[in-house]
């Protein structure tokens, strides 16, 4: 298994780009930006903020023909890995 991570944004909805990289890209890889406060779910909108994260799920359970929960538990093991290597990380920095 490889240890790359690659986030996508909730502009995801209808970037192309973007939903070609989540739609390729296996699931154990992506994470989810809650904090692009540019790149809105909806296009042309701004002030995006953490609660449209639903709106990347939605889309990735779509082009990867998952349902939701799915996608969502997949992110939040993908994410608790993050933090987990950083806080080891430190750990053994400081230590």
């Amino acid at each position: 298994a490889n240890r790359w991570l690659i986030t996508i944004p909730t502009s995801v909805t209808y970037r192309e780009d973007f939903q070609k990289i989540a739609k390729e890209v296996p699931i154990e890889n992506l994470v989810c930006e809650t904090d692009s406060p540019y790149m809105h779910p909806k296009k042309g909108e701004k002030d995006n903020n953490p609660e449209n994260i639903i709106e990347s799920y939605k889309k990735i359970a779509e082009l990867k023909k998952m349902n939701i929960e799915d996608v969502e538990s997949a992110i939040e093991v993908n994410v608790k890995k993050i933090f987990f290597s950083v806080n080891n990380f430190v750990d053994n920095f400081v230590n």
